[in-house]
């Protein structure tokens, strides 16, 4: 049976989410800020089901819209080397692709697998484990990334301040040893003002599938190894990101406003005011050289050979390696490719549709947002009315539905 076959009995349920799988954080805290929507897409490299929420409860379809494990999970994760981290009773394990638990409900939370290892949380401190579930890095890390390039991103922090909702109320501040458990979580900038929680004194190192320690916990901010590299600031380096390598050495010298993870042999990065020009975004190679000039008023990553791109008039178009234009600025906002497509806004037109690499229309959905697209589908809608959309702009089945409305 397809989910697309009883739709008519269905209504799409509006759903929120917090990032890195925290669901009641706010509970947990009798605080904190405002929940967002829980990013619907397959993550790139997934395996070959897909997530949907029905009622309450969470479950997986297939591509071609049927119902592969039925819904019962109170929070799940995509599947990886297939395995797919699931929640039940407030406990997570992992279940295979058919639905079996291969990994017992014991951990208070859990990461997706990546690289041999994932990330699982035990009371108050994160480590790793293999595919059997067997522990391999002890919890230990107030927060942890996947692996990435061999090694995963942990925090380290001893105090934590957390807003309160109660008018008049002073915000909390927790040790590490007091804190409530769902406080131990990446504070990456996206997820600072969800949880409400500001760690005080927050530095990030990194630790290897040995559980070494290779890169000290000293860095202000830190992102994932890409290529080799990662972007990251020091206390010395005035504000500005450069990128060291897998040894914890810089290699190219902090002098950007803003650096975003290489992708592709190429970093887009921002320079301030007075520097190679006036504020302005290019992108560099892995050497640090500026292989397409500081010109542009904002930037994305390279994905598929492209790069989407702001000009000085304010809107958005693509430029290749080179830094030539391929498909020009007539866009107020530009999405990177995925799978052979882009979804644009036009400056000119109500909605927004995909693109092809030539620029060309190649695909009109209705339903508006839409996301990228991720193993031969994509969701569109607004959060109460969300659904997974084929390249043929057919929908396959509800991303979210609701029986009992």
């Amino acid at each position: 049976m397809t989910f697309g076959a009883i739709q008519r009995k269905m209504l799409p349920k509006r759903v929120f989410r917090g990032f890195v799988g925290a669901t009641a954080l706010a509970a947990a805290f009798g605080c904190c800020a405002s929940e967002v929507v829980r990013i619907p897409i397959k993550k790139k490299g997934a395996g070959p089901l897909f997530q949907i929420h029905y009622g309450k409860k969470w479950g997986y379809i297939n591509r071609n819209g049927k119902a592969a494990i039925t819904p019962q999970f109170d929070d799940e994760r995509d599947f990886f080397s297939g395995l797919a981290a699931v929640r039940q009773n407030r406990k997570w394990g992992y279940i295979n692709e058919r639905g079996e638990v291969a990994i017992p409900y014991q951990f208070d939370d859990a990461g997706d697998f990546q690289e041999g290892l994932a990330p699982v949380r035990l009371d108050r401190r994160w480590g790793f484990i293999d595919a059997t579930g067997k522990p391999v890095i002890r919890p230990q890390f107030e927060a942890v990334a996947v692996f990435s390039g061999g090694l995963a991103r942990f925090e380290a922090w001893d105090t934590i301040s957390c807003d309160s909702l109660s008018p008049g109320q002073r915000a909390t501040v927790y040790s590490k040893d007091d804190a409530p458990p769902l406080a131990f979580r990446l504070h990456d900038p996206a997820a600072l003002g969800i949880a409400g929680c500001f760690p005080q004194g927050l530095r990030y190192g990194f630790v290897d599938k040995s559980g070494n320690v290779v890169i000290e916990p000293r860095l202000v901010d830190a992102d994932d190894f890409s290529e080799g590299l990662a972007a990251v600031r020091t206390e010395d380096s005035q504000a500005k990101y450069g990128y060291i390598d897998q040894g914890g050495k810089m290699v190219i010298q902090p002098r950007f406003v803003q650096a975003y993870a290489f992708s592709e042999g190429l970093a887009a990065v921002e320079v301030p005011d007075g520097a190679e020009s006036r504020g302005r975004w290019g992108f560099i190679g892995r050497t640090g050289r500026l292989e397409i000039p500081m010109q542009f008023g904002d930037a994305q990553s390279f994905s598929e050979g492209l790069a989407a791109v702001q000009f000085p008039d304010g809107l958005w178009g693509y430029v290749d390696k080179r830094g030539a234009v391929t498909i020009a600025p007539r866009y107020s906002r530009g999405n990177p490719f995925s799978e052979g497509l882009a979804s644009v806004w036009p400056e000119d037109e109500i909605g927004g549709y995909y693109i092809d690499k030539t620029g060309r229309k190649a695909l009109v959905i209705k339903l508006w947002p839409q996301w990228s697209f991720s193993d031969g589908l994509t969701v569109a809608g607004q959060p109460s009315e969300q659904k997974y959309v084929n390249r043929k702009g057919e929908v396959v089945a509800p991303y979210e539905v609701d029986p009992d409305f």
